[in-house]
């Protein structure tokens, strides 16, 4: 029971209209990477000039606004510099990057090599093929050129295959419309 009403105080307390430190972090956050290299005061007072023309209608605290603002916008870089995503060196904020998950980063890379050996060995197989065609091409023309130097004349009519051949490899679902011009 207790759990119950602590979780909707806090997620109460927290959401604030979604100016809490996480969204302050995330806005913060896309700021410095966007810029690359920035300072403290230039991304506060992007942020503080951003929140309040959205919310000028709420002049009346617009000054504690401000240093509630800032106050969050110091906070979310210390939180980004504790996870290593920014570095601060004197006034000078810069972007490192979000960090990977080495573990799902390991996992996608053991995958993507297990593709690229799948893709070797079919590659490997289909080159095979294309030697052992080759092979039976050149077996073909030897033998025809052997049938002709044996018997002293060209070969009988329809008894033989005429260059240039053509020899297509498609998919057993391929439809082929061939015609052939005897003017060619």
């Amino acid at each position: 029971m207790e759990t119950d009403f602590s979780e909707s105080k806090r997620s109460k307390k927290g959401d604030k209209n979604g100016k809490g430190l996480r969204h302050f972090s995330m806005k913060v956050c896309e700021k410095v990477q966007r810029k690359g290299t920035t300072s403290y005061n230039e991304v506060a007072d992007e942020l503080v000039s951003e929140l309040t023309n959205c919310n000028s209608h709420l002049a009346t605290g617009s000054v504690y606004d401000q240093k509630n603002i800032r106050r969050r916008v110091y906070d979310a870089l210390n939180v980004l510099m504790a996870m290593n995503i920014i570095s601060k060196e004197k006034k000078e904020i810069r972007w490192i990057g979000l960090p990977t998950n080495s573990a799902q980063e390991c996992k996608n890379l053991e995958i993507e090599k297990q593709r690229c050996i799948e893709r070797i060995k079919q590659k490997r197989a289909q080159l095979q093929e294309l030697l052992l065609r080759q092979i039976a091409f050149k077996n073909l023309v030897q033998r025809n050129q052997q049938n002709e130097q044996q018997h002293q004349s060209p070969p009988v009519l329809n008894s033989t295959i005429q260059l240039p051949f053509l020899i297509i490899n498609t998919s057993k679902r391929t439809i082929i419309d061939c015609s052939i011009s005897p003017d060619k």
